[in-house]
């Protein structure tokens, strides 16, 4: 029977809380949430999609795990994971890319919301959702990390909030049964890279 023990919930709440609160950092009081479908900047005309191609996934996946060897091999910093995972090209703008610049500035703000600090820098609504959904990635996938580490953890199961109940891409991915371990479940070590219009999802510990 599977089960989340007192004390994992205590460090998972935790942990949320101060994803939450780093997200807050990189946010400010001008962010807004609201994710363009077009924006212009630098010169560039950029299409936001819901979707990454299959390169961008794969990009992103192989970046995660890197991410995961850093901290196998120098310790257990969100600031390793961040810059190994940066490095390896886990940034990806959904259908479209970066220019120059920008990605520097987007990487800087990472590294600094990561390090606990915030940033006077402000950058269009779409390039802020952009920055708050690779924060929330990175500290989730640190997250996800430390948790992998106990003896009987079974998996992850995906848990959407209600907001995002009805997209459609999410839906599918909770009703999922890829791996023969339930719907939306997936195995411990298993590597997920969900579409971007599936933020604020979380990964929900099971035990045996």
């Amino acid at each position: 029977m599977w089960r989340l023990p007192l004390l994992m919930r205590a460090i998972v709440a935790a942990t949320n809380g101060e994803i939450n609160r780093l997200l807050s950092l990189s946010r400010g009081r001008a962010f807004g949430s609201r994710l363009w479908p077009r924006m212009v900047f630098s010169g560039y005309l950029l299409s936001m999609s819901d979707h990454y191609s299959t390169q961008q996934t794969e990009a992103i996946r192989q970046a995660i795990r890197a991410g995961r060897h850093a901290l196998m091999q120098n310790g257990e910093s969100p600031r390793m994971f961040a810059a190994a995972y940066i490095r390896a090209g886990g940034l990806q703008l959904p259908g479209g890319t970066l220019p120059s610049d920008t990605r520097r500035r987007v990487e800087s703000r990472i590294m600094v919301a990561v390090g606990g600090r915030s940033s006077d820098s402000r950058e269009s609504a779409a390039i802020e959702a952009l920055i708050a959904r690779e924060i929330a990635r990175i500290l989730g996938e640190v997250q996800r990390f430390h948790l992998m580490m106990h003896p009987k953890l079974h998996g992850f199961r995906l848990e959407i909030p209600e907001h995002a109940s009805q997209r459609k891409p999410c839906l599918r991915f909770l009703a999922l049964d890829a791996y023969g371990l339930g719907p939306g479940v997936v195995p411990a070590h298993e590597i997920v890279v969900l579409p971007p219009c599936c933020d604020e999802v979380r990964w929900i510990p099971l035990y045996e």
